[in-house]
């Protein structure tokens, strides 16, 4: 059985022809659904970037560039889990749901069903490939992607798909209006209601294990802790804090042709234990006191991390001096001005 037979309610009023999702529409849902994905990856898992549902077109933008790809969050999967059960078995997402657009069989009009659902979404891959099957329902007859013709959908303007008639009246009269009110959520969501920022400095002595008389070291580095709110709920920012810098200072009347600091900073406790970061600079020595820098570049540091700072001092080649010390940073405090 055909759409046009199974489906005269979807049909246009001219032309006996159906209603075909406008490109621009279809475009409006993916974006509904994508703010409704970011808000809730924000509120749920604020180090995960929402899933990416449509390949090719990028994980949501609220959730920062820096953020991990990994979906950290049950509440995360069963949304995208509920999303897609909702189209196999109404037809619609929340965002289709909103525009009035339904996903259909095109040889019966029926919903797509859960298999065919899931099989469209992997299929999304094909119109990844330069956007080109993003893009093809501005031309193609029955307005599908590769994805549609491959599972043999398209998505037609329709409250309900043909074989969801029977809905009950309260269901049809309500459905539409929720779903705009989720979505509308959704995008309230990508955008921070407040926020504010905040840097302490540090300055700590690197004990100096070996080294010439009147050698000294300090560790130094700006802790950096930004945040914003949405609907109430805080959340820092991710990112990284200045680089570890350990500073050599060397008396004067020492000279050399070349000295180089190596410096390595090491998880010892906490979230980052285990994890090693190294780094180092090269300088000339001078006729005065010098001051030589080692610096390491280190993610930011969760709150009860714990490092060991070690750094070697090299002249001409050979080690002379050795520094070592424990550093547990201190978080900003969370009611520091910004």
């Amino acid at each position: 059985m055909s759409l046009d037979a199974a489906a005269p309610d979807v049909r246009a009023t001219e032309g006996g022809v159906p209603r075909y999702a406008p490109w621009s529409l279809r475009v409006v849902a993916v974006l509904l659904d994508s703010a409704l994905l970011g808000t809730v990856t924000w509120l749920v898992a604020p180090t995960a970037s929402a899933p990416e549902l449509w390949p090719g077109l990028g994980p949501d933008p609220a959730t920062g560039s820096e953020a991990s790809t990994t979906v950290t969050s049950w509440t995360v999967l069963a949304v995208v889990v509920g999303l897609l059960l909702l189209q196999g078995w109404t037809g619609a997402t929340v965002g289709k749901r909103a525009v009035g657009l339904v996903v259909v069989r095109a040889d019966d009009g029926r919903p797509a069903g859960v298999v065919r659902t899931l099989v469209r979404q992997l299929a999304h891959v094909l119109d990844a490939i330069l956007l080109v099957g993003y893009l093809r329902p501005l031309w193609e007859g029955q307005r599908r992607t590769f994805a549609d013709s491959v599972t043999g959908t398209v998505v037609v303007v329709s409250p309900w798909p043909p074989a969801w008639r029977p809905v009950p009246p309260v269901v049809g009269r309500w459905a539409r209006p929720v779903a705009g009110l989720v979505c509308g959520l959704g995008v309230v969501g990508l955008f921070p209601w407040s926020g504010g920022s905040a840097a302490t400095p540090v300055d700590q002595p690197c004990e100096v294990v070996t080294g010439p008389a009147g050698v000294t070291a300090h560790v130094e580095w700006q802790v950096y802790r930004s945040w914003e709110t949405r609907f109430g709920v805080r959340r820092e920012l991710p990112g990284p804090d200045s680089p570890w810098t350990v500073t050599w200072r060397v008396p004067p009347g020492t000279s050399s042709d070349e000295v180089r600091v190596d410096t390595t900073v090491t998880g010892t406790g906490g979230a980052t234990e285990g994890r090693t970061w190294h780094g180092g600079t090269t300088n000339t020595y001078l006729e005065d006191e010098l001051t030589i820098l080692g610096e390491v570049a280190v993610d930011r540091l969760p709150a009860a991390s714990e490092v060991r700072v070690d750094s070697e001092l090299v002249v001409d080649g050979t080690p002379v001096g050795t520094c070592s010390t424990v550093v547990r940073p201190d978080p900003v405090p969370s009611g520091a001005a910004p």
